[in-house]
């Protein structure tokens, strides 16, 4: 009583002004937002550090009009404190304000409930009679900062009186980090007031860049300021403060999920302004919810905890910081990441038993529900290493479903190496990673691990071996046992040692209950396809397709799409090979399927049956978003062909032939970066042979002599290799003025007994040119291969050769009877072919001519001449020669100038006429 009375007499004039913090920068949308409530009274409710007081001081002093201000502390939740604080916040606009209240109350020290209504009509009185002073100014705002410091409900119900009868010309701003005060709900539902939360609170681009403006800090680029708004969800005093030691150190400071054990400011802003602040039961509900994350369930909430039936009121204090999602059809509470890592870094080491008790309660939660993967977690944490095992037997399959490889890789590395070494389940968990990955030798290394761990079980327990294991049951162990044993047939299959026709022989259940069964069934497709057998791969494509999708086999049903594709295509099936990519594509994304490495393949079969359709805008479309997925390496058996050289046949659709070339460098490079092994077990087209195709395409017949008269080696990975190897032999054959007519035999023959429809268009284009430039008629040669486009779908692209004939493409279009869906040429990039006179065959292909130089070349031009017609690179060049590839460069120009050309192709050409 006596204090109350001594803190009466007592005004700290500082709580009756503004601050404001050197960090604090101007917020014009929040400014507007405030402005546009039309003196209604305002609510800012945010927990702490979502810059509250300094959005109302930065409104009031914007403004030309009086305003009053009063914050307030934990010492003014008493009556007569509280209200005189008040009064001597309306007195700074009038003296006479309040002046019969003030008595009221210094004759009331006690602070008797009774006469409060009386003081707060005494004081609305005064106010309405202000309101007819000549002098009133036309608007006041009156500014309440901290108000979740009140929780008397005298107080509370004074205010709220007064809030309701105040007069019009007094513009009421609050501020508070609790619950909304009494009568403020039904204020909102009448629309009588106007609330601001944290969400609004938030810092935006916009204003994070304002941040770093304030601070004289370089301005980060997308990818930190994304990365900045994700860490922090925006929350002002998070940014300012991870920002902060950038000003210091001259330097942001990289942001990551581990800023708050970075930046200790943020840790110490968290304990005394939020932590502190917070009732022991919010705190208990944080520690729960923070060892459940990231999302917890209402009914774990209610489980734990005996006020289940207030949590959201208990939550209020820092509502801003937990969102409410619906995870598996259940209401479930997400702290903000920062608060959540804080409460894992520092309160959980308050009390060692209580939060090791915390623990096992949601343990026991998460497996009671079946929440196997969130249960595995805890498991871990408290190196139940025995219960971690078990609990992984129940959940690691659905990983393998969606070829999830980190999850996997991160559940094995928390447990210890002895308990890695040990355990039969983790041994064969190593092994499907490395199935996964293709690493087939350490898969095989992880298997005898697991036979080994199995037989040490049966030999310590026949009756039950599972036990011994560490499973929960029989069924998990008999699991184990058929995954080892699929394994290794999957292995058998993948090196061809069995043949593709062949089944596992598996001693126990069907093989369709386990997501390695449909992976037989992708590699028989694979193998299939390797061996030129397209329309039986098609056939076994197609069930994996089908069972992988029953299964929810995702992961399979990914990597086996593009080899489903591409037989198709091959086989002419193009519109429905399209079509059953998007379809299949569609269904994984309904139903929130997150893209897998397999992914990346699939956009890139996608993007060479747009570019073999003439869909140039889908094709671009998947080019964008493999090159947005920064993909890693996928195993090369995902693919035909990999994105290197789906690129550079999309450049060389394009005409970019630079840009074809540097691609095809980049795919050397990346070969350079894969083990022997791995090169020489991929059943793609190495790069080199790649090169040739796009030299021979391109016209730069040297390139591609210079290797046929080199007797290369043929390819013995797959008949994918061996038919573009014999394929550019054969071409360079007919150059070379050989008689090619067995090699083509060889080629087209199988073609037409195996249906291959790409490869019989490729084929009778190739012939058609060569007896064009024999003089012979090539007309029947191209009907039959139109016929064949027709049919399928094919349009102009690469494949047909239309860089290298394109004019003569174009003139036995014109001269056919039937339609045909190509694309116009009238864009035709060869320099190397002039056009056909009307009426007449186009003429043999001819060197250009030699003419007579105005300048001579100088020595160092006539090396990088000679390295244009070997079909170098430009870094090639510039490496063989030791100096840069600016000069490379700038001395190719030079000799386009010279000579009189505009084409890499020309200049090989003319190298042959020059020599």
């Amino acid at each position: 009583m006596d204090d109350n009375r001594h803190r009466m007499s007592i005004i700290v004039e500082s709580k009756l002004q503004p601050t404001f913090s050197e960090l604090w920068i101007e917020r014009p949308r929040l400014l507007q937002r405030l402005q546009t409530g039309n003196g209604l009274p305002t609510l800012l409710q945010a927990p702490a550090g979502y810059g509250k007081s300094a959005l109302a001081a930065t409104l009031v002093c914007s403004r030309t009009a009086p305003y009053c201000w009063l914050t307030l502390d934990a010492l003014d939740n008493h009556v007569p404190v509280f209200w005189r604080y008040m009064l001597a916040a309306l007195q700074s606009i009038d003296a006479q304000i309040g002046v019969t209240a003030l008595n009221l109350l210094r004759h009331d020290t006690q602070g008797d409930p009774r006469h409060e209504t009386q003081l707060v009509d005494l004081l609305l009185q005064d106010l309405h009679r202000f309101t007819r002073h000549r002098l009133r100014p036309a608007s006041v705002t009156l500014v309440i900062d901290g108000l979740h410091f009140l929780t008397d409900s005298t107080i509370l119900s004074g205010l709220d009186r007064f809030i309701d009868y105040s007069p019009d010309w007094l513009h009421l701003l609050l501020t508070s980090r609790g619950a909304l005060p009494a009568g403020f709900a039904r204020r909102l539902s009448h629309q009588q007031a106007l609330l601001i939360t944290g969400s609004e609170l938030a810092f935006d681009d916009d204003e994070i860049r304002a941040l770093y403006h304030r601070l004289d800090l370089p301005e980060p680029d997308d990818h930190e300021r994304r990365l900045l708004l994700q860490t922090s969800s925006g929350w002002p005093a998070a940014v300012s403060l991870i920002v902060r030691p950038g000003k210091d150190h001259h330097a942001l400071p990289p942001a990551s999920p581990d800023v708050s054990r970075q930046h200790g400011l943020l840790g110490h802003y968290l304990q005394d302004e939020l932590w502190q602040s917070l009732p022991d039961a919010t705190r208990d509900l944080l520690l729960t919810m923070a060892i459940a994350g990231p999302y917890c369930p209402m009914r774990l909430l209610q489980q734990i905890h005996p006020m289940a039936s207030d949590i959201d009121r208990a939550l209020a204090p820092c509502s801003t910081l937990i969102s409410i999602q619906q995870q598996q059809a259940q209401r479930c509470y997400q702290l903000n990441s920062l608060f959540a890592e804080w409460i894992s870094d520092s309160a959980l080491n308050v009390s060692a038993s209580v939060v090791a008790a915390r623990r096992q309660q949601i343990l026991s939660f998460w497996t009671a529900a079946e929440r196997f993967p969130e249960a595995l977690g805890l498991a871990l944490e408290l190196h139940e290493w025995s219960q971690a095992i078990a609990l992984l037997a129940r959940c690691y399959e659905r990983w393998i479903r969606e070829g999830d490889v980190q999850a996997l890789q991160q559940v094995l590395d928390r447990f210890p190496v002895h308990e890695q070494q040990q355990s039969a389940l983790l041994s064969l968990i190593q092994a499907q990673i490395r199935f996964l990955r293709a690493d087939q030798p350490a898969m095989s290394t992880a298997l005898q691990a697991v036979r080994q761990r199995m037989d040490d079980a049966i030999s310590v327990n026949p009756g039950a071996p599972w036990q011994t294991a560490g499973l929960a049951n029989e069924q998990q162990w008999q699991s184990l046992e058929y995954a080892r044993q699929l394994l290794s047939a999957l292995a058998g299959l993948y090196h061809r040692t069995e043949p593709a026709t062949a089944s596992p022989t598996l001693s126990l259940r069907p093989g369709d209950e386990h997501p390695l069964a449909d992976w037989w069934q992708h590699y028989r497709c694979v193998s299939l396809f390797l061996d030129d057998q397209v329309r039986d791969a098609v056939i076994v494509g197609e069930k994996a397709i089908r069972s992988a999708r029953q299964q929810n086999n995702v992961y399979c049903l990914l990597a086996t799409l593009p080899w489903l594709a591409n037989a198709r295509y091959q086989l002419g099936d193009l519109t429905l090979a399209r079509k059953e990519l998007a379809e299949q594509l569609s269904w994984l994304q309904q139903q929130g399927f997150r893209p897998a490495p397999a992914w990346t393949a699939v956009l890139g079969s996608s993007a060479l049956l747009a570019m073999e359709s003439g869909d140039h805008d889908q094709a671009r479309q998947c080019f964008n978003n493999i090159a947005a997925q920064n993909p890693l390496w996928v195993e090369p058996r995902e693919w035909l062909y990999n994105r290197y050289h789906l690129l550079a046949q999309w450049h060389m659709l394009l005409g970019h032939a630079e840009e074809a070339d540097l691609t095809l460098d980049a795919a050397d490079a990346f070969e350079n970066t894969l083990s022997a092994d791995a090169r020489d077990s991929s059943v793609m087209p190495a790069t080199s042979l790649f090169r040739l195709w796009f030299h021979l395409h391109n016209g730069n017949r040297f390139a591609l002599l210079q290797w046929a008269q080199q007797e290369p080696e043929r390819p013995s990975s797959s008949a994918v290799a061996r038919y573009l190897h014999d394929l550019l032999l054969c071409a360079a054959h007919f150059m070379m003025g050989q008689d090619a007519e067995p090699d083509w035999q060889r080629l087209y023959q199988p073609a037409c007994e195996e249906q291959l429809t790409l490869r019989q268009y490729g084929l009778l284009i190739l012939k058609a040119a060569h007896q064009a430039q024999q003089g012979e008629d090539p007309q029947p040669l191209a009907d039959q291969a139109f016929d064949i486009a027709h049919a399928a779908g094919y349009r102009l692209t690469v494949h047909s050769g239309y860089q290298l004939h394109g004019q003569w493409l174009l003139s036995w279009q014109s001269r056919r009877q039937t339609d045909w869906p190509g694309i116009p040429l009238t864009q035709a990039r060869s320099a190397t072919v002039p056009p056909p006179a009307a009426g007449n065959l186009s003429p043999p292909l001819q060197p250009l001519a030699k003419r007579p130089l105005d300048e001579p070349l100088t020595p160092r031009e006539q090396e990088i001449l000679q390295g244009l017609a070997r079909g170098l690179s430009n870094r090639e060049i510039a490496s063989e020669l030791d100096i840069a590839v600016s000069t490379v460069k700038r001395h190719i120009q030079n000799l386009y100038s010279k000579l009189n050309i505009n084409r890499r192709t020309q200049a090989a050409l003319l190298f042959q006429t020059l020599s």
